[in-house]
């Protein structure tokens, strides 16, 4: 008998999911920041390799979300849970230290910033703390028997 995934897990994947749609638009809406990446990381290593690391930026947390609400790894949740600590000190300290300039990049990357964040606390909701445990609802036993 297979698990039924909650519906707090659920809604963490949609989340996981718009942050890799809202990426994907912002990249679209105002793409020289993402060039000057790209030129940058080609500067420091192979011609190639800033492509490459631009795609993967949003492909592996992405994939990381999934990972974590399908196989119920609390590894894996442990691991996007720190992911995004370091995502919000990456955001936060450099607006301490040198103030915020509303942008239409600053707009999306705030967007995604709480979508995360949000993710992050449906990982800590009953329901999804016992889905980590792999505990078994009420429901779930009651078919059973049935």
């Amino acid at each position: 008998m297979s698990r039924v995934l909650p519906g707090t897990m659920r809604v963490f994947e949609g989340l996981v999911l718009l942050t890799l749609a809202l990426r994907a638009a912002q990249i679209v809406v105002n793409p020289e920041p993402w060039l000057y990446r790209i030129a940058a990381a080609d500067r420091l290593t192979a011609p190639g390799v800033g492509m490459v690391l631009v795609a993967l930026g949003p492909l592996v947390p992405a994939a990381l979300g999934l990972w974590t609400s399908r196989r119920a790894s609390r590894v894996t949740r442990f691991i996007f849970v720190v992911w995004v600590a370091l995502l919000l000190a990456a955001y936060v300290l450099p607006i301490l230290q040198y103030g915020f300039v509303f942008s239409v990049s600053a707009a999306f990357n705030i967007t995604i910033l709480l979508a995360y964040v949000g993710a992050v606390v449906l990982l800590f909701t009953p329901s999804s703390v016992q889905w980590f445990r792999r505990e078994r609802s009420i429901a779930e036993i009651a078919e059973d028997f049935a």
